[in-house]
């Protein structure tokens, strides 16, 4: 996205950046790397999250998406959080590891075997990432209804080195 100016908008580290939406990248705490968001196109039907290094200028895609995604950088930006909505019924949290690069682990996945049998019967979760405590422990939130019943709980995953 950009300004009427022409001059793409940026969005501080620290904060969830969703996409699409009022920006077009969220750099990396010191704003060496930076994940950047590109629309559909002739040659691709989905959404594209690309993590850029910026010393080297080299972009590879990081994960594709069809309705919209939020971003969260680790403090020591080893990590990226991606929350993906998935559905209208349900949504996923991916963590990569920014040294692997395209490796990703399905983070929310973890959190609901964490919750049991808090989830049975929940028709339409969501697993939203919520921020960073520290630099190996990520906070979720996990909600949803279904049933009569509702769910809404926050759960600290951690995450190995």
């Amino acid at each position: 996205m950009t300004t009427a100016a022409g001059a793409a908008l940026v969005v501080v580290a620290t904060t969830i950046a969703t996409f699409p939406g009022e920006v077009a990248e969220v750099p990396s705490p010191t704003r060496t790397q930076a994940v950047t968001w590109r629309e559909p196109d002739a040659a691709h039907d989905f959404h594209r999250l690309f993590l850029e290094n910026r010393r080297t200028g080299r972009s590879r895609e990081l994960h594709r998406f069809g309705r919209w995604v939020k971003v969260l950088w680790s403090p020591d930006e080893r990590r990226i959080a991606v929350t993906d909505g998935v559905g209208s019924d349900s949504s996923e949290t991916w963590l990569y590891d920014v040294a692997l690069g395209t490796e990703s682990v399905n983070i929310g996945e973890v959190a609901l075997t964490e919750l049991g049998h808090a989830t049975d019967g929940i028709h339409h979760l969501y697993v939203d990432i919520v921020r960073w405590q520290g630099n190996d422990r990520l906070v979720l939130r996990v909600h949803g209804h279904g049933d009569g019943r509702s769910l809404d709980r926050r759960v600290r995953v951690g995450v190995r080195r």
